[in-house]
Order: structure tokens, then C-alpha cells, then sequence
């Protein structure tokens, strides 16, 4: 995502979710290539062609589970860093556009009650984001 300051509006960078999504089509599709040659090549007995196919189904399933889990696992970041690009209202929910330290934007639904001070850290959980301190002002 990028923030568009000429325009003020947020646009969704796709870019990087393709290209993680062709990486993982690719490896799966090599994955299950080198499967299907391993298992061809099996009645042949110890060769170079099931060496070299066990090696290649051995890294591209590692390759797949170390994609997955760096998707899936937690960033912590301090709060302090997040800089608030903008705040828009629609139909009396108020959505907080956050730069984080790594450059990347967040929207999240901004908390209007104590309540809603859980629904917004929920919110970062969701998006495996482990939080070290987090600050409320009730302004007047």
C-alpha cells in the first residue's frame, strides 16, 4: 500500500501480493514435478536423476514452509514509531491510516469507546502484529 499525498487517498500497491503468489505457484509446481520424477525414477534404483530429484523436493518444500511461516509469523513493533497519515470518518466510524517503521500502511477502525480500545488492538493481533506499548489520550 502506498499513501497518495497529491490525492489524499490510499491505493493498494498489488504488486508484491502477485509476485508472492507466482513464487508460490512456481514452487509448488517444481515440488510436485521432482515428486513425480523421484517416483518415476524410483524402479531404477540409486541414480544421479533421484539424487538430484530428492534434493529438489527436499528445497522446494523447505522453501514453501519457510515462505509460509514468514507470512504467518508476528512483527513487534513499538507504537511509538507509527505516524499517523490520516483519519476519515464514514457513517460515525472513524479509520486510522498508520505508517509503521517499516513502511508499510495500515488501516485500522480507530477506538471510540474503552471498549473499542480492545477491538483495536485486536485488530493488529489479527494482523500478527505484537504491540509494546500503546497510548490513549482522551481529548477534550
Amino acid at each position: 500500500m502506498r499513501f497518495d499525498t497529491l490525492h489524499k487517498t490510499l491505493q493498494v500497491d498489488d504488486n508484491q501480493k502477485l509476485n508472492n503468489q507466482f513464487i508460490g505457484l512456481v514452487l509448488s509446481l517444481s515440488l510436485l514435478s521432482s515428486v513425480l520424477n523421484l517416483l518415476n525414477n524410483y524402479m531404477e534404483g540409486i541414480s544421479l536423476n533421484n539424487i538430484v530429484a530428492t534434493v529438489l523436493v527436499v528445497i522446494s518444500a523447505w522453501l514453501i514452509f519457510y515462505l509460509w511461516k514468514k507470512k504467518t509469523s508476528r512483527t513487534t513493533i513499538d507504537l511509538n514509531e507509527i505516524e499517523c497519515l490520516a483519519e476519515i470518518s464514514f457513517f460515525k466510524k472513524s479509520y486510522f491510516y498508520l505508517k509503521l517503521a517499516d513502511g508499510k500502511i495500515r488501516e485500522l477502525e480507530s477506538p471510540q469507546t474503552r471498549t473499542g480500545i480492545s477491538d483495536f488492538k485486536n485488530q493488529f493481533l489479527e494482523q500478527h502484529i505484537e504491540i509494546k506499548k500503546m497510548y490513549f489520550f482522551n481529548l477534550i
